[in-house]
């Protein structure tokens, strides 16, 4: 069984250990990564030029795309794709860490989805010549990330329900670390240390958040921010 990590990378595994050779050169985990996204539905193969090979022509690509497959299976030895036309991952030979994030979703199993997610879809993978497959890797990132955000909204409410400021805390902590320019995300973790009695943390999370703002996205960070952050500040007698 192989194991394809598309969040936090890209990596294709075995037993736990990575994959070398043919099977992980960048185009083959790139068709990996498209299928896996595209999962029972598959995409066709005209599709998967376009994404992976869209400087060459038609025949020269297709060709290609037949040497990848043919070099797949040699390397395995066992039938990776199903479809002919349509591709699709044969689902007896891959787990995915996309898949478990979609399903616990589905399930409702909110907390199992926001630990399978382990960073954005294919963070620090990219392929040169092939900008329709970078427009695809951000929108499913930003999908992806939407998607967390709002598991960890629903969790943070499920505890403020519960009276458990502990687990708002810590899924306060994991949106802020998932967007740490997100000035909503800030000021809802401030709120939560705020009624937490630790002020202190919460007057250095605001600081750090708004030092982020200035630093990355050259523009100062939201009038509430600032506004709780001098309130937090006068009320320790720090203004």
């Amino acid at each position: 069984m192989l194991r394809l990590r598309t969040l936090g990378g890209l990596t294709l595994l075995v037993d736990g250990v990575s994959v070398t050779g043919a099977l992980t050169q960048r185009r083959q985990l790139a068709l990996l990564a498209l299928l896996a996204v595209a999962r029972e539905q598959g995409m066709s193969r005209d599709k998967i030029l376009s994404y992976l090979w869209p400087e060459r022509d038609t025949e020269t690509a297709r060709h290609i795309l037949n040497q990848q497959l043919y070099s797949q299976r040699q390397s395995i030895g066992e039938e990776l794709f199903v479809g002919r036309k349509t591709l699709r991952l044969n689902p007896t030979m891959f787990e995915c860490d996309l898949w478990s994030v979609e399903e616990a979703l589905r399930a409702g199993r909110l907390e199992a989805a926001v630990e399978s997610y382990r960073g954005p879809f294919l963070d620090g993978f990219h392929l040169r010549e092939a900008g329709e497959f970078e427009e695809w890797v951000d929108t499913q990132r930003r999908r992806l990330r939407r998607e967390h955000l709002e598991a960890l909204e629903q969790l943070s409410r499920a505890a403020e329900s519960a009276g458990n400021l502990d687990d708002v805390l810590r899924w306060r902590r994991r949106a802020m670390e998932t967007d740490p320019l997100d000035g909503t995300a800030a000021l809802a973790l401030a709120r939560t240390l705020v009624r937490r009695n630790d002020r202190p943390a919460a007057i250095r999370e605001l600081r750090d958040y708004a030092t982020r703002v200035r630093t990355v996205l050259e523009v100062d960070p939201h009038p509430e921010v600032q506004r709780l952050l001098s309130e937090l500040g006068r009320a320790s007698g720090h203004p």
